[in-house]
């Protein structure tokens, strides 16, 4: 069995190597952000679910979310703040902007 990854230059050319699951589409929004959207298949709790994995410049941000829009903000927040200052931010900015 192939090493599984979340290099995103390895993903691009094998999709099959994602650690997480199944890859359905790696979105490319402009020259900094890229979110891999995926079935979860390999975590047991989650597994099925459709997850949203960030990457600013090509590098993961080690997180995921649930939502594309979710995955976004975190991918601005992390490209201006550090990653701890980022998760929280975007959870600020998700309340703010999504949350009806």
């Amino acid at each position: 069995m192939d090493k599984t990854t979340t290099d995103l230059e390895v993903l691009r050319h094998s999709p099959h190597l994602y650690c997480w699951g199944r890859i359905i589409k790696i979105h490319d929004i402009g020259e900094h952000y890229t979110i891999i959207e995926a079935e979860q298949t390999r975590r047991n709790l989650h597994e099925g679910q459709i997850d949203f994995h960030a990457y600013v410049n090509g590098k993961t941000c080690h997180t995921y979310t649930q939502t594309f829009d979710d995955a976004l903000i975190h991918c601005i927040a992390y490209r201006n703040l550090e990653q701890n200052q980022a998760t929280w931010m975007s959870m600020a900015a998700h309340k703010l902007l999504c949350e009806k």
